[in-house]
């Protein structure tokens, strides 16, 4: 009975399994397990989900300017981009690719004077913001909706 109850409760760990890639291209130091929980956290309370896979990627002003005019057509850095690829549905299995998201340290470091925050706290608005995209919440269109969203995650 012992033995199978641990095969069934690592399988349900499996089920429900968050993966995260990590790319940092910057020279400050974070730990991609902070994200993870981030991403765990916010997935959960607004899917029902933990098996998504989703990109992170930290990267300059430079970079980020390049993909905003790409993607966008707007000449100039930002503070995060995200890029969806499947969204969660009610009653599907995962994994769910869920998407990429690329913050610019650069932009996050002017954010965080202004705002008087911690640079590492910015970065984890900015991906929580990001996340809150791939998942389909949008302030542009909804803005009831997005801050209903964030209020369910900031708890």
């Amino acid at each position: 009975m012992e033995a199978q109850f641990q095969k069934s409760s690592k399988k349900s760990f499996q089920k429900n399994k968050m993966k995260l890639f990590f790319e940092n291209n910057t020279d400050i130091k974070l730990k991609k397990k902070e994200f993870k929980k981030i991403a765990e956290k916010v997935v959960l309370k607004l899917k029902k989900s933990q098996r998504a896979e989703i990109g992170l990627h930290l990267i300059n002003d430079a970079q980020i300017k390049k993909l905003n005019k790409k993607y966008r057509e707007v000449n100039q850095p930002t503070d995060v981009l995200s890029f969806p690829l499947e969204r969660i549905e009610e009653k599907t299995e995962g994994p769910h690719q869920l998407g990429d998201i690329f913050i610019s340290v650069d932009t996050a470091k002017r954010n965080s004077a202004t705002f008087n925050l911690p640079l590492e706290k910015e970065i984890k608005h900015l991906f929580t913001h990001g996340l809150l995209h791939l998942l389909g919440y949008d302030h542009e269109r909804n803005e009831k909706e997005w801050e209903k969203a964030i209020l369910i995650t900031d708890n």
